[in-house]
């Protein structure tokens, strides 16, 4: 948006949204303010924005195989297809995101335009990951307690002297952009000679 087409106006937008695997609410929220004079040939803009976001993803990877001599009392018939490995995850994240723009602009006749621009963002984002490994290949198999279907698979039972392996990862993610930029226009007649010039900036720290 450029502030001698919007005039003077002051907007505000907030919205919400609802997660139910987090049972949070996050919220964005933006706002605008735009001022030009009363000869329209010199004005300001500013715009920010503010956004929150808490999500969170529950998954299990669980590896099978078919394993040969398991027990040979337990299972007479031959091999049997089993889990031997499961590891149930949560990640979480909380993003934060800051967004602050501000435009001048300058137009004294219809030959001539001046434009100054400037951008800063800033993205935090704190994730999360707990984790549970379970080992059970290398468990003991309590006798009586296993059903095995027609199938040779497993579909029930329980194991003794099983491994375990707990992790809890943390990463606290933080990323600033910002960019300011100068546009200059010339329309002499029928022709147009336009200059721009731009720098910008992006650090991480993760």
């Amino acid at each position: 948006y450029r502030p001698l087409d919007v005039g003077k106006r002051v907007t505000f937008s907030p919205k919400a949204s609802y997660s139910e695997l987090t049972d949070k609410v996050d919220g964005s929220y933006s706002g605008m303010g735009s001022w030009a004079n009363d000869t329209n040939t010199f004005g300001a803009l500013l715009s920010g924005g503010y956004t929150t976001r808490r999500a969170r993803q529950d998954r299990v990877y669980e590896q099978d195989a078919w394993l040969s001599g398991r027990d040979k009392n337990l299972f007479p018939n031959g091999d049997v297809f089993e889990p031997v490995r499961a590891r149930p995850t949560i990640e979480t994240e909380d993003r934060k995101r800051y967004t602050l723009s501000g435009s001048l602009q300058f137009r004294p006749n219809s030959e001539f335009e001046t434009n100054f621009d400037a951008l800063w963002t800033r993205l935090n984002d704190d994730y999360k990951e707990y984790g549970v490994d379970i080992f059970l290949q290398g468990g003991k198999l309590r006798p009586g307690s296993y059903v095995v279907d027609a199938d040779h698979t497993a579909i029930s039972g329980i194991m003794d002297g099983v491994q375990l392996q707990l992790s809890d990862e943390t990463s606290r993610q933080r990323h600033k952009l910002w960019s300011v930029g100068v546009n200059q226009a010339w329309t002499p007649g029928d022709w147009k000679v336009v200059a721009d010039g731009n720098y910008s900036r992006a650090d991480s720290d993760t």
